[in-house]
């Protein structure tokens, strides 16, 4: 009987001890997604390039987790001055491109710099701030 409750005993603190392990597991799971959810929301500010020389005012700001190639495309073909005519960027065809995106979505930068000629950037308008 007596070896019964000692090994009853033994479970209790196996028990307790796997408890507080879940609970610090959980814990740390919970502030984790808590923030991801807010490194999601950060906007991510979008500044032109033109031959070499950043705008100092960003055109567009989106929130990180909508940071997409298709959204990107979407945004910049709603701020161009002629919507009948396509842009053409060439930064937007190359792997530095994606590498930039990819860096975004994965929290290392806040910005996206699209690189461009003076041609390809008046193409483009500002969009209004009220």
């Amino acid at each position: 009987m007596n070896e019964v409750l000692e090994t009853i005993d033994m479970m209790d603190k196996v028990t307790i001890v796997f408890s507080f392990i879940t609970m610090f597991v959980v814990i740390g799971n919970f502030s984790f997604n808590r923030w991801k959810e807010y490194k999601n929301r950060q906007l991510i500010q979008f500044f032109f390039e033109v031959d070499g020389c950043k705008e100092s005012n960003p055109r567009f700001s989106i929130i990180r987790k909508d940071v997409t190639r298709a959204e990107i495309a979407g945004y910049l073909s709603f701020i161009q001055k002629d919507s009948k005519d396509r842009y053409s960027i060439d930064y937007l065809m190359t792997q530095q491109f994606f590498d930039d995106i990819y860096n975004i979505q994965q929290g290392k930068v806040a910005e996206l710099i699209i690189k461009m000629d003076k041609v390809q950037q008046e193409k483009f308008a500002w969009i209004k701030k009220d």
